[in-house]
């Protein structure tokens, strides 16, 4: 759940941003459809005060439709090895009512201020 502390004027994603949220969203499955076209419309209104990468969401309802058949936390994958073990980390994509909500970068020993390059982690698997 966002907080007004983290809250920022509604921007675009930065190219890394982009970069995770397009790769969670490779997911073969046709229920992702729907996010795929909420991606292209979304934009940035939080950033995690910890100083993580994790970020929320605001998309134009007028340019998609909701994605039906997902939980919550719909998408997750988790950096792959080799890395330190201070860099293991974890994606998240939530969703809520079948929009684009949040995309969480789960750090367990150092905060990571950047969402890692995509090529880093396991493919993305559906939770539901």
């Amino acid at each position: 759940m966002s907080s007004i502390a983290g809250q920022v004027p509604a921007r675009a994603l930065t190219e890394a941003e982009r970069a995770a949220l397009d790769f969670v969203l490779s997911v073969n499955d046709p229920r992702v459809m729907p996010l795929r076209e909420q991606a292209g419309a979304a934009r940035v209104v939080w950033e995690c005060t910890c100083g993580c990468a994790t970020i929320n969401f605001e998309v134009d309802r007028a340019a998609g439709r909701p994605a039906i058949g997902l939980c919550s936390a719909a998408i997750q994958t988790y950096r792959r090895l080799p890395y330190e073990i201070n860099e293991f980390c974890e994606l998240l994509l939530f969703l809520e009512d079948g929009w684009l909500s949040s995309l969480e970068l789960v750090w367990y020993q150092t905060v990571i201020a950047t969402f890692p390059r995509p090529d880093e982690f396991e493919p993305p698997q559906l939770r539901c």
